[in-house]
């Protein structure tokens, strides 16, 4: 067997990491990204998805009224434009060196970083799709000063956080980012909500700001990542005059249709809640739920709701699989799923089937167009890899879902 080298290692790479493995490494413990329908056929600069809201107003019970009344459906189409994510890994040109009698260890060392590459790029995808396309990673609670401490509205949000990560703040969404830079995180406490960072916050940061990983927010501009159920299923829905523009569309002519639905059952045990929601879904021709996402904090209520009336089945998505409680709609079986991914306090009951995760070939995909999965840093004596998708998740009823609003 020839010695490891840098000309051969690529070919360890791709024996070591196949897509098949990557798309396992994914899809595990990320049930929305798992389940959503997927097409690899994002090619072009953009995507049209239509949707008809309303059908013809030729009708009446008298022929010469449907004939003065004939008018066609209503329809728009949703201009997709891709989101995308990178993450990128590297590797000693000494580690290659070392490791040119012991091919195990060099293997060892590839697959620690790329799989921690291939971790960092999955949970970021699987928290997007939940998301509005601004990547907020939590808001703050309370005004942090100058001090070096800021506390999550939200403790259920300190998943998208980790220690060495480097945050920015905004006053919105879109806002741009305040001054002072990026801050670095050193210590988190995942019980109560509290970030600790490495250098004092600018005083300009205030009570209700936005908290972002760097790079991912738009700083005043356009957004960058794909639009997830957040942007599809808004919490607040779009008003007459109110400049809404999904993806080119106006949506405030008919919120629901084109905006899905908005339900607060946070007043309500989880039963009533989900019998609530599923009631009123049912009054929206063509929605059939199927399944509903839950954060394991609010599944968790439902399994202490429903005690010996619970009923499971473990659900499987090729080699992944995930256990899900049944309940009974009027429009039939739903499954309920806990997702670490889904807002805590916030719940999505989605018709699957009007979903689609449309992207540019693989997602995520090794980078590899020019067959170098290896490539020299210009600046270091090492060796980087890159992983990347190009997607947009897109909906083609989005009345056939909702958005809720759990108890807190």
């Amino acid at each position: 067997m020839a010695a490891t080298s840098v000309a051969n290692t690529p070919y360890i790479l791709k024996t070591l990491w196949p897509q098949d493995r990557i798309e396992a490494a994914v899809y595990d413990d990320n049930p929305f990204l798992a389940m959503v329908p997927k097409a690899e056929d994002f090619y072009g600069e953009n995507m049209y998805v239509a949707l008809r809201y309303t059908d013809v107003n030729g009708r009446s019970a008298t022929f010469a009224t449907a004939q003065a009344n004939k008018a066609p459906h209503q329809g728009v189409r949703f201009l997709l434009t891709r989101g995308h994510d990178y993450a990128l890994w590297g590797i000693e040109h000494e580690m290659l060196l070392a490791a040119k009698r012991d091919k195990g260890a060099l293997v060892r060392s590839l697959d620690t970083e790329i799989s921690s590459a291939l971790n960092a790029l999955t949970n970021n995808l699987a928290m997007v799709l939940y998301g509005d396309a601004a990547g907020i990673r939590g808001t703050l609670s309370a005004d942090p000063g100058t001090g070096t401490t800021f506390q999550l509205a939200n403790i259920g949000d300190i998943v998208n956080f980790q220690v060495g990560m480097k945050v920015v703040f905004a006053a919105t969404r879109v806002a741009a980012l305040r001054a002072g830079g990026a801050r670095t995180i050193s210590a988190i406490n995942r019980d109560t909500g509290l970030v600790t960072v490495s250098a004092a916050i600018d005083a300009a940061v205030g009570a209700t700001d936005c908290v972002f990983a760097e790079g991912d927010a738009a700083n005043g501009g356009s957004t960058i990542l794909p639009t997830g159920l957040l942007g599809w299923l808004p919490t607040t829905a779009p008003a007459v005059g109110g400049g809404d523009s999904h993806f080119g569309v106006d949506r405030s002519p008919d919120p629901v249709a084109l905006a899905g639905l908005r339900i607060d059952v946070s007043a309500l045990n989880p039963e009533e809640g989900l019998a609530t929601m599923l009631t009123r879904l049912d009054r929206e021709p063509g929605a059939r739920p199927s399944h509903i996402m839950r954060n394991p904090i609010d599944y968790k209520n439902i399994l202490l709701a429903l005690g010996t009336k619970v009923e499971t089945e473990y659900m499987e998505v090729g080699t992944i699989g995930f256990e899900a409680i049944k309940v009974r709609g009027p429009k039939g079986v739903v499954r309920i799923y806990s997702d670490r991914n889904c807002p805590q306090g916030r719940g999505f009951t989605l018709t699957m089937k009007s979903w689609k995760f449309h992207s540019l070939e693989k997602a995520p995909m090794v980078i590899e167009a020019d067959d170098q999965k290896l490539l020299r840093d210009a600046a270091a004596d090492s060796f980087e890899g890159r992983m990347a998708y190009y997607a947009q998740l897109a909906c083609d009823a989005p009345g056939h879902n909702v958005n809720e609003t759990l108890p807190a």
